[in-house]
């Protein structure tokens, strides 16, 4: 899913916004559908260059 976001966020240019994106449909990924509610895709914003993830940070966050 992530893979399927990741391509097609340049033909969506409203989840650059702050909000992001959030899922709330797993039709294609009944393993989600089943343990998931939503999941929220945030952009990154870089200024000028291309910067690589923050080692220290996740880059997925879960809550129980």
């Amino acid at each position: 899913m992530i893979e399927d976001v990741d391509t097609r966020w340049p033909q969506n240019p409203s989840w650059g916004s702050p909000q992001g994106y959030r899922c709330t449909t797993f039709d294609e990924y009944p393993t989600l559908k089943k343990y998931i509610a939503s999941i929220r895709f945030e952009p990154h914003f870089v200024p000028v260059e291309r910067q690589e993830w923050p080692l220290y940070l996740p880059w997925i966050v879960t809550t129980p």
